[in-house]
């Protein structure tokens, strides 16, 4: 008795001082730091509610293979650059820790699928000509890998990488997995939405984390590539698809939409504020006017808001480019008029400059113009300058349309054009039948309408599709779209029947 008395007693001291020692080490990161600790501390909550949410959702009790996937994405659209580069090496071979994922996912989910399953996702018609699109990469790369090493392999990424349309084909497959996707992308815009704001904390988030690479050493944190994007997609998913999975309060999704337009005052992109205009037309085109209106009194809100801080209250607020601020923000945007004067006109005047380069070198030869130069070479004559990545040469003219055609010719182009031409004739026979199509499962079509067009569109000015953090989630969730529309509302080409029922009901069925 007098054994346990003592133990209980030593315990005790033993954790008042554990929490002493944690306290002071607090103390003194807080007073050392107090803005970096803060970040800590936000990235710390995050977290911690994710997990909670994970938990109560009961998203824990998932087969391992998508458990993978889901990981591997999530550091792709979160962490983008970062988590790309993310790798061990052994034997001096970068093992690439997404693919490594990626592909281990995608393997378990072969076999644990049916084999019906598995043959229909391969028979899926952009399935098919991805496939023919990779397969016409081997004779190319039999020769550039020999000459150029990785740096082939890296630039046929963008076709290979297709292969991950196949996991989201046999992720759709099975109706109950369309709510988990949702639960997910709902915690990954939350949590994607709270590393954006930590944009003025970049050089110390570089400093302070893990560095590994393939061909550079690059920090895990720190990179927010094409960050817009995802702070775009998700205020829609906060407008069309939230409210219909969870159950919180209505002030919560339109608190969340306005964080994350006002967030991209500070990332300042102009391909998501082109985005952003095209959302409005076309959501009341597709039947959409009250969320349109919405969106629009939201985004609106953000200006005013942006107005009042910054004229107003005086308060100054460093962007990606330039001050957050109405005037920067209003010269940035009418830069895309090709007026003199305005911000950033120069990367625009440097594209033309590119594209020009990449169709003289293109029609230089027959064979050039026909299959493409292959892999291995960089496409333009252009270094970067700035701090960070001072000295790295661009390998591609920033419109992977142009990549595509002189990587792989006018024939890879057509096979490459054919795969879109398929994604959207898909959609347009989901929307003509419209009236057949439940409200839930309606949203979840726009929702991912939305992101192909929004990805097309920043890949058309940015080398987005050349990268793997946004090749790989943009297959996946393509893939998954695709098998939704195809089966999930059984899309059928010859009589054009949809089931009446949304995907939350599929999923409780």
């Amino acid at each position: 008795m007098l054994e346990s008395v003592k133990v209980r007693e030593s315990g005790a001291d033993a954790a008042r001082v554990t929490l002493v020692v944690v306290s002071l080490a607090l103390g003194v990161l807080v007073a050392a730091y107090p803005l970096c600790a803060a970040a800590l501390f936000g990235a710390v909550l995050v977290l911690g509610l994710a997990t909670l949410f994970i938990v109560r959702s009961g998203l824990t009790s998932i087969p391992l293979w998508q458990a993978l996937g889901l990981t591997a994405l999530s550091g792709y659209m979160v962490l983008a650059y970062g988590f790309a580069n993310l790798s061990l090496h052994v034997g001096g071979i970068p093992i690439i820790i997404g693919h490594t994922l990626m592909f281990a996912a995608l393997g378990l989910a072969v076999v644990s699928s049916r084999r019906g399953e598995t043959i229909g996702a391969l028979r899926e018609p952009a399935m098919l000509v991805l496939l023919s699109l990779i397969f016409l990469t081997v004779p190319h790369l039999a020769f550039d890998i020999p000459r150029y090493g990785l740096y082939a392999v890296r630039d046929a990424s963008l076709f290979f990488e297709g292969i991950f349309l196949l996991l989201g084909l046999l992720w759709a497959s099975d109706p109950r997995n369309t709510e988990l996707l949702m639960k997910w992308l709902a915690i990954l815009f939350v949590v994607n939405l709270v590393y954006s704001y930590t944009f003025p904390w970049q050089e110390s988030l570089s400093s302070w984390s893990f560095k590994s690479g393939v061909f550079l050493v690059v920090p895990l944190l720190g990179s927010y590539n094409e960050m817009s994007l995802h702070l775009v997609l998700g205020a829609l998913f906060c407008l069309l698809i939230g409210p219909r999975v969870l159950r919180w309060p209505a002030w919560t999704w339109t608190l969340l939409i306005l964080a994350q337009l006002a967030a991209l005052a500070i990332h300042q992109e102009r391909s998501m504020y082109l985005g952003l205009a095209f959302v409005l037309v076309l959501l009341p085109a597709l039947g959409e006017v009250r969320n349109s209106v919405k969106l629009a009194a939201i985004l609106l809100s953000g200006l005013l808001a942006v107005l009042f801080a910054t004229s107003v209250l005086g308060i100054h607020i460093s962007g990606r480019i330039g001050p957050v601020n109405f005037a920067f923000l209003e010269s940035h945007a009418r830069s895309l008029l090709l007026q003199p004067g305005t911000e950033e006109i120069g990367t625009i005047e440097d594209r033309e400059q590119w594209y020009a380069d990449v169709w003289k070198r293109t029609q230089s030869s027959a064979a050039n113009l026909l299959v493409g130069e292959g892999f291995g070479k960089p496409l333009i004559d252009f270094v970067v300058d700035d701090d960070q990545n001072k000295g790295v040469a661009v390998r591609q003219p920033h419109n992977t349309s142009l990549s595509v055609l002189a990587r792989m010719g006018v024939l890879g182009l057509s096979v490459w054009l054919l795969f879109h031409f398929l994604i959207l004739k898909r959609f347009y026979s989901v929307f003509r039948r419209r009236s057949h199509l439940e409200g839930k499962s309606y949203a979840l079509v726009m929702f991912f309408f939305f992101f192909y067009l929004l990805s097309m569109l920043l890949t058309h000015v940015q080398p987005f599709f050349e990268f793997s953090f946004g090749a790989i989630p943009f297959y996946f969730l393509m893939g998954f779209a695709l098998g939704f529309m195809r089966w999930q509302l059984y899309l059928t080409e010859s009589n054009g029947r949809l089931p009446q029922s949304g995907f939350v009901e599929v999923h409780a069925q």
